[in-house]
């Protein structure tokens, strides 16, 4: 069975958090009682160096200013931005998750001139290796903002690789709206997001910390564009007081400041510890044990050690009690317990599942298989679906050539739904050949020529398909029953609209169905990357869960 991992979206997300620019990045400032050593920002009036050529067979970087492949003794550093500009600042930061160091980011700012008028333009890129049950993935993220000397934003371009291909975001402001033009594989698709007075763009909540530095006992929000997701997010600062933290150059006395960003009803928390300059030289994310460190050109590009992090091990919620059968159960009582935080909200409802007893710490989750003529037993308001969950996007390419003779292929005509559902499903399920986790997030057209990956490109396939044949389709997302780690690992699935509610599905099975043993957590349509923001929730889960099996039939 193809099953599950973090999905790197809500890695993203969460690393985006951290204030890091982690892949969907804003980055965040410090400040402290002591400078800090010089040699952790360095200034320069000089151009970035461009590496050497690249060896033959090197992996190909992302359009635009390269982007560093993995390397046996070091990182290749980025090359010079094309564009040019004159340096003004460039900083470099170390990632580690649960103590394991997975990659780096490098941030540079620069003015440059640009049809007479003289821009800051701010850039930052990202690279994290990453393990999936022993499968490497490299992450890359390229981050660019424009922005007016006072501050305005003007225009702003995120390129990051999910698949195969990039997806580029390119972004101008017209007044009070932000128009992103999103292209993967060649289709671009237009969305216009409103622009509230004073928001920033991807380096919003670093650019103010740094601007005007907080003081302990001092709140703040911050409004900026969030990258991917291209929706603005509203960050919530709370200085606390001062700490001694450990960094490469030496212990240090820094401010302590919460940070929560609300992306749309979703809130993620992170940690930040800022010097008297407004800069961060450390952040936690508590959920994903997501660290950032400050630190020198030459510890941030060094070689990766301490062994990769497999996050399909790291992220299994251990699960007490047997579940026999998985498969085939219809019906399953879990108890749901938090190890930190609260549990309340964290699970939905829907006619799949049903919160029975509902506490602080934890509770009782009823999970049952759904049909479609089969009675309902759970009374919950259903969502119909939207136009987005029939048309085409750049994640789920319905119009694509080779999906549409796929379609046509994998089921006869018929006007049962259901009918035409399964045989699509069982059709993913048969003709996606490499079951494997080598892809990072490819969308529907990608998947439809290389045949492979995980469960998120079978559902990226899956709801293609159903929406070629004119059934609404989305993605759902949350937790399934992974036998060889004895706990419920992260996955994605479908759901299909049937009759008056929503049948799931799941291509990496191709069973006609799912069981009692995949609990959602959310849902999307995958219509634009604010559509990823419902995914967010599997972030928050992340270490924080212990289940147990109560009953099950």
């Amino acid at each position: 069975m193809q099953t599950a991992r973090l999905l790197t979206v809500e890695l993203l997300a969460a690393n985006l958090l951290t204030v890091e620019l982690l892949a969907l990045a804003l980055l965040a400032g410090c400040e402290a009682s002591q400078p800090p050593p010089q040699v952790v920002t360095q200034q320069t009036t000089s151009r970035i160096d461009p590496p050497a050529e690249e060896p033959p067979g090197s992996p190909r970087p992302l359009a635009g200013p390269e982007l560093p492949a993995p390397a046996t003794a070091a990182i290749e550093p980025l090359a010079e931005p094309a564009d040019g500009g004159q340096l003004a600042e460039e900083t470099w930061d170390a990632y580690s998750i649960q103590g394991t160091r997975v990659g780096y980011a490098h941030m540079t700012v620069a003015t440059v001139e640009e049809g007479g008028q003289t821009l800051r333009r701010t850039q930052g890129a990202t690279q994290m290796k990453l393990k999936r049950d022993g499968q490497t993935i490299v992450q890359e993220m390229l981050l660019t903002t424009w922005e007016t000397p006072g501050g305005e934003v003007v225009r702003c371009e995120s390129r990051m690789k999910m698949g195969p291909a990039d997806m580029v975001s390119k972004g101008r402001v017209e007044g009070q709206k932000l128009i992103i033009e999103t292209t993967t594989l060649g289709k671009t698709q237009s969305q216009t997001i409103p622009w509230p007075a004073g928001s920033g763009g991807y380096f919003a909540v670093e650019q103010s910390l740094k601007h005007k530095p907080l003081k302990p006992g001092e709140k703040r929000t911050v409004s900026g564009l969030v990258p991917v997701l291209n929706v603005v997010g509203t960050t919530e600062l709370a200085a606390a007081g001062y700490e001694t933290v450990k960094l490469p150059t030496g212990d240090q006395k820094l401010l302590k400041v919460d940070s929560v960003i609300d992306l749309g009803g979703q809130k993620m928390e992170t940690t930040l510890w800022l010097s008297d300059q407004g800069e961060t030289l450390k952040s936690l994310m508590p959920s994903i044990g997501q660290e950032t460190v400050r630190t020198t050109r030459a510890d941030a590009l060094q070689k990766l050690t301490g062994g990769d992090l497999d996050l399909l091990v790291a992220s299994v919620v251990k699960l007490r009690g047997r579940l026999p059968n998985p498969l085939t159960t219809k019906r399953v009582v879990y108890r749901a317990t938090a190890k930190t935080g609260k549990i309340r909200g964290v699970f939905p409802e829907y006619l799949s599942q049903r919160v029975l007893k509902d506490g602080e710490q934890s509770l009782e989750l009823l999970v049952q298989a759904v049909r479609p003529q089969v009675p309902k037993t759970i009374d919950v308001e259903i969502v119909k679906p939207t136009d987005a969950d029939l048309a085409a996007s750049n994640m789920i390419q319905s119009d694509d050539p080779k999906i549409v003779e796929m379609a046509a292929k994998a089921a006869p005509m018929s006007d049962d739904a259901w009918a035409t559902a399964v045989a699509l499903e069982k059709y993913v399920a048969a003709t996606i050949k490499k079951k494997n986790y080598s892809q990072a997030f490819a969308t529907a057209a990608e998947v439809a020529q290389s045949l492979e990956g995980d469960c998120t490109e079978h559902a990226m396939l899956l709801a293609a398909l159903c929406r070629v044949r004119k059934i609404p389709a989305r993605a759902a997302f949350g937790l399934v029953y992974y036998p060889p780690q004895q706990g419920f690992a992260f996955h994605m699935w479908n759901e299909v609209w049937i009759g008056d509610r929503w049948i799931p599905l799941d291509g990496t099975l191709g069973r006609g169905g799912i069981g009692a043993d995949h609990i959602k957590l959310g849902d999307s349509d995958l219509s634009t990357g604010s559509g990823l923001t419902t995914m967010l929730p599997v972030v928050n889960v992340f270490g924080r869960l212990e289940m147990e099996v109560l009953s099950a039939e």
